[in-house]
């Protein structure tokens, strides 16, 4: 396909009511083409959307019953559908990932009893997803800059795409043995989804702060065979890796991360600790390094097995959890060398003069205000205003 300009309204608030199960075992299609249009897209709907509150969506009777039908949570946006099989808008799904919605989102049922696929379907005249044509312009749900996603479809080896979204960084990469997806964490934590069949990653910025990714990836087959969870909040992170398939994760924990496989599915989570650590004890691990007083022999790796693994980094605390159960807990700080942990205290200290100075700052501030209300009231009383 050429450019798409998207355009799109601003949504007035996020829906996060996505617990439900998701419904995953085939992707909503389009009609296969007699012809070529103009060729594979080559980037994220993400890398190609232009958000603008003025989009003329207000003209279009098929945005108005959408955003009636999704009660006012999110704005609209118009896409076109790709080539059959040559990009990520081939179908709804697809286009709705690339919006930032997650499975979850697009599945789950309203109160009228319809899903997203539903509501976009009735607003675009449609019936059957798969009668949707080659090029059609659809209207769909749109989250403005608090959404975003990647997907494999439609690249060539060796190509890549990018979206930014809050705390996180998604990537896709088609590679020589198959698929990549990759999200990355402002704490430095970076999960990365290795599969035979296409990935994808959507990512959105919730009302409460936090930012959730959603990298779902399927098998040789085309079936979905993995989806990791991927959520920032502060300087937290949480990982969640389940199966699809009725697979089984196996593999390996230590205080760096966690490497799983499930058949054609390999999931790899890293922790890089010196993103949670100040800058004066990255200097000390360096000279630690340089003159060989540490850092001590990590903790042993841990072997975990289950359909369900979740790895929470609170800080520096890192722990592994199989089908809920804890298997692994890690303290990164635990193998640090003599001036890494030095360096760890100053860091410390300098947290809390500046915390003391803004507070200090504060406080004048207060009293500042306090002086001046007291001695306007004061003119006021002599001066009988």
């Amino acid at each position: 396909m050429a450019d798409l300009a998207v355009k799109s309204s601003t949504p007035s608030k996020i829906d996060t009511g996505s617990t439900s199960k998701a419904k995953t075992g085939s992707a909503v299609k389009a009609d296969k083409p007699a012809a070529k249009t103009d060729g594979a897209a080559k980037t994220s709907t993400a890398d190609k959307t232009t958000v603008s509150a003025e989009a003329g969506q207000k003209d279009d009777p098929r945005a108005k019953k959408l955003a009636d039908s999704l009660g006012g949570n999110f704005g609209t946006a118009t896409q076109k559908a790709d080539t059959w099989k040559k990009g990520p808008n081939d179908t709804i799904e697809g286009m709705l990932k690339g919006k930032g919605f997650t499975l979850q989102d697009i599945y789950k049922k309203g109160s009228d009893g319809k899903n997203m696929v539903d509501k976009v379907l009735s607003a675009n005249g449609l019936k059957d997803p798969k009668k949707m044509r080659d090029g059609q312009e659809m209207v769909i749900p749109d989250l403005g800059s608090k959404g975003g996603g990647t997907s494999t479809k439609g690249l060539k080896e060796g190509e890549s795409v990018k979206a930014k979204v809050g705390a996180q960084e998604a990537e896709s990469k088609k590679t020589k043995d198959g698929n990549e997806s990759t999200i990355k964490t402002d704490n430095g934590t970076s999960t990365k989804v290795e599969s035979k069949g296409e990935s994808t990653n959507a990512v959105q910025v919730k009302p409460d702060g936090s930012t959730v990714g959603q990298t779902v990836a399927n098998n040789e087959k085309g079936k979905p065979s993995v989806e990791v969870t991927t959520t920032t909040k502060g300087e937290n992170d949480k990982v969640e890796a389940k199966t699809l398939d009725g697979g089984t994760f196996k593999g390996t924990a230590t205080p760096d991360g966690v490497a799983l496989e499930n058949g054609t599915t390999k999931v790899t989570t890293d922790l890089d600790e010196r993103k949670r650590d100040g800058a004066v004890e990255n200097f000390g691990a360096s000279v630690d390094r340089f003159f060989g007083t540490g850092p001590k022999e990590p903790a042993p790796g841990v072997d975990v097995s289950g359909k369900k693994v979740t790895t929470t980094a609170e800080g520096n605390d890192i722990t592994v959890s199989a089908d809920g159960k804890p298997v692994a807990k890690f303290n990164q700080d635990a193998d640090d060398g003599f001036f890494e942990r030095g360096g760890a205290v100053v860091d410390k200290g300098i947290k809390m003069v500046g915390d003391a100075a803004n507070g200090a700052v504060d406080l004048a501030k207060q009293a500042g205000g306090a002086i001046s209300n007291a001695a306007g009231g004061l003119w006021n009383w002599m001066t009988g205003g």
